[in-house]
């Protein structure tokens, strides 16, 4: 994940829990409406706040966490946040913990996985050949999501690829309402990085590492599961 923290770090984000003598925290839950109906159609839509002033606490469906949501894609002890030195969530779930990339660019590096639209990608390989970067490489595979047509296929995306609902895109998903016709673009940064940058207005779920501390900032959203969407704040 520390690619994660490098490209925050790039665009002026501060750890600003580490501000504070006592961690101050308010996660509020919220499940969208598309999501919900694409899954779960009888869903009851909840949208609720906890309050914290603890330097730890779990989220999952056991009635021993701090936040229980019943859900059958939520794990006993799904994800928790912490306080050290600044705020971190750490993943201890089988079904996987993700982070909303907005308004900002995330490194993929091999076995990174990604979710665009209703559809997961893991990235195989990554090759970045520094003396002629638009000979650089993404290989990335389907894993699955609505898009039946993608199941299993496989793509090498150029630097300055596209993904989104055009067929013209470099990894076209189309049928897919909550995409764009160009949703994200992968590019080699500066630092000979490659990654993923999604367009204004737009954003993608990167998933967690397993069972590490992912320095998260006010505003972050995580979400467990399939469903269960949790928007972080500092008070």
């Amino acid at each position: 994940f520390e690619q994660l923290e490098e490209v925050k770090n790039e665009n002026g984000a501060t750890d600003k829990g580490a501000e504070a003598d006592e961690p101050n925290m308010v996660i509020v839950e919220l499940v969208p409406n598309d999501r919900v109906e694409a899954i779960l159609p009888k869903a009851v839509v909840s949208s609720e706040e906890f309050f914290f002033n603890q330097r730890e606490i779990n989220v999952g469906k056991s009635q021993e966490c701090d936040v229980c949501v019943v859900e059958q894609s939520i794990g006993k002890k799904h994800f928790k946040i912490r306080f050290e030195d600044q705020f971190a969530v750490y993943d201890q779930s089988k079904t996987g913990t993700f982070i909303m990339v907005k308004d900002r660019a995330a490194i993929l590096k091999t076995g990174n996985m990604f979710e665009i639209g209703s559809n997961l990608f893991q990235v195989l390989e990554v090759n970045i050949v520094q003396e002629s970067l638009e000979s650089s490489y993404l290989f990335i595979k389907h894993m699955f999501g609505a898009t039946k047509e993608l199941k299993d296929q496989e793509f090498f995306v150029a630097n300055g690829g596209t993904i989104g609902a055009n067929q013209e895109a470099s990894v076209p998903i189309p049928g897919d309402s909550r995409l764009e016709g160009i949703h994200a673009k992968f590019l080699v940064d500066d630092n000979n990085n490659f990654v993923i940058v999604p367009e204004q207005d737009c954003s993608f779920w990167l998933k967690l590492p397993y069972k590490q501390d992912i320095p998260i900032d006010n505003g972050d959203k995580i979400r467990a599961g399939f469903i269960a969407i949790f928007t972080f704040r500092i008070t």
